[in-house]
């Protein structure tokens, strides 16, 4: 995220959100895709409290908790958005995301 972003807290949030969509239908367009009719569905994953730390050190933030509201911005602004703090684990985006390829790939219905 930019620093222009991250200053912002849950305003940033929402103009993270925003920026993205815009970036995806920018997209879809250039693939000849119907935008109007097409779900853009966007799951960020992240340790919010490490993403946090380094984002003070590198001076992007006063605190550690203006990341929470962020994501909190993000998360709200479109249906199909979500920040998820995975917690701490090097590994655990990647599991998530292992998980949610899972889900929608290998789902049986009962």
């Amino acid at each position: 995220f930019r620093d222009d972003f991250l200053n912002k807290n849950e305003v940033g949030g929402r103009l993270v959100a925003d920026e993205l969509l815009a970036q995806v239908n920018h997209y879809i367009k250039g693939l000849n895709l119907d935008v109007e009719n097409t779900d853009v569905v966007v799951r960020a994953y992240a340790n919010l409290r490490g993403l946090g730390k380094a984002c003070v050190k590198n001076n992007s933030m006063k605190s550690t908790a203006d990341l929470g509201l962020v994501a909190n911005g993000f998360t709200s602004r479109y249906p199909l958005f979500d920040f998820v703090d995975v917690g701490l684990g090097k590994e655990r985006a990647d599991h998530k995301i292992r998980g949610q390829y899972l889900l929608h790939h290998q789902m049986h219905v009962l």
